[in-house]
């Protein structure tokens, strides 16, 4: 199977709106990005998609298993991992500690935590912490007090931090994190598989400043509400997500493996 161009996986339409100049105010603040001729030629020199899809295709026992699956090829899901690391390929290393937007928002991280120890294991240093916090679209306010209690109680801790989700939708989940964070006086990036629409483009939330993202669109949706894979779900009050009694084992250890072969086959975008 032939891969699509990212202009394809994006949108016909994505493309042109992405690489319009955001309006001046925006543009001192949102993180530079790289023009997608550009990200499309360095991705296209150090990664073989193909060569990923094949492997996750031997992952599964047949086409028809599991249409659900996260890493799901006709998402572009992959394809918008291959641009989130390479925009965040000069700061991955550096990260001292990665905060994971679960439940859905777990098997990015995992992935990115993967390519991360990986690159800083060849520099000697350590691994980079992670924590599993139980935010999105719940409503809680419970839950929104305890990771705000936990936050701070960690804040000294946490160094240069990096900020994991799957997807932004309206942005009102991530930019209540946003605002925990700041408030806090925490050092942080935020990287999404994919937002909804431009950064320029959420009014006055704060969090576009922080954030690095992989496609314009709703690739990262693929993971949502996904806990057959990624083995957890919310609780009612804590700040961490407990174990889903709806996990399926045999789906969590598949899901594991295939962020293995994506995380081995994107490592190449940090060199």
């Amino acid at each position: 199977m032939k891969f699509e161009s990212f202009a394809r996986v994006l949108g016909k339409k994505s493309e042109p709106e992405e690489e319009k100049k955001p309006e001046a105010h925006i543009e001192e603040i949102v993180p530079p990005r790289l023009r997608n001729e550009e990200a499309e030629r360095i991705i296209q020199e150090k990664v073989d998609l193909q060569s990923i899809e094949d492997k996750l295709d031997t992952l599964r026992a047949s086409p028809y298993e599991s249409p659900i699956d996260p890493f799901n090829k006709k998402e572009g899901v992959v394809k918008a991992a291959a641009r989130l690391v390479l925009e965040l390929r000069d700061r991955l290393p550096h990260y001292e500690t990665i905060l994971s937007d679960d439940a859905s928002g777990r098997l990015v991280s995992l992935l990115l935590k993967k390519i991360i120890d990986h690159k800083k294991e060849e520099m000697g240093k350590e691994k980079t912490e992670m924590f599993f916090l139980a935010s999105g679209r719940h409503g809680s306010a419970a839950i929104d007090k305890s990771i705000r209690k936990f936050i701070g109680k960690k804040r000294k801790e946490l160094g240069k931090t990096l900020l994991i989700t799957e997807y932004i939708g309206t942005g009102k989940s991530i930019e209540k994190l946003t605002k925990t964070l700041e408030d806090k006086h925490i050092d942080f990036d935020i990287a999404a598989l994919s937002i909804e629409r431009l950064p320029q483009h959420y009014g006055d939330s704060e969090f576009p400043r922080h954030i690095y993202y992989g496609a314009l669109g709703k690739q990262g949706l693929s993971f949502y509400d996904q806990e057959n894979f990624g083995g957890v779900t919310k609780g009612e009050k804590g700040p961490h997500p407990i174990k889903s009694g709806f996990a399926v084992k045999s789906d969590v250890e598949r899901a594991r493996k295939e962020i293995a072969v994506v995380a081995d086959g994107l490592e190449n975008l940090l060199s």
